[in-house]
């Protein structure tokens, strides 16, 4: 990503049917981390940070904005859809039986 004096960044943010596994199971609050505003944003910062360790480069800026679907037709300079981290799972699928009796 290139940043310019104020980038604009979307996050689209996942949803429970866009989670990694095929179960959920005691769930406390029946979400994903990353579909909460707050943690998506902070998702996103710390990639930044592992990007610029140093800090972002001098003149450069972003303007981080999220929500559930596409962002609305304003221009942004970079959209993250943070619904494709499902296909990223590692997470063999469970274990299913043969039959129950």
């Amino acid at each position: 990503m290139r940043l310019k004096e104020e980038t604009r960044v979307y996050l689209i943010r996942p949803s429970i049917e866009h989670r990694s596994t095929e179960r959920v199971y005691a769930d406390e609050y029946g979400s994903l981390t990353s579909d909460a505003d707050w943690a998506a944003k902070e998702m996103f910062k710390a990639a930044m940070r592992e990007r610029f360790p140093d800090g972002l480069p001098e003149g450069t800026d972003y303007l981080l904005t999220t929500g559930f679907g596409p962002p609305p037709p304003v221009g942004y300079d970079l959209i993250v859809d943070l619904r494709a981290l499902k296909s990223f799972s590692d997470r063999a699928p469970p274990e299913t039986t043969a039959s129950q009796h």
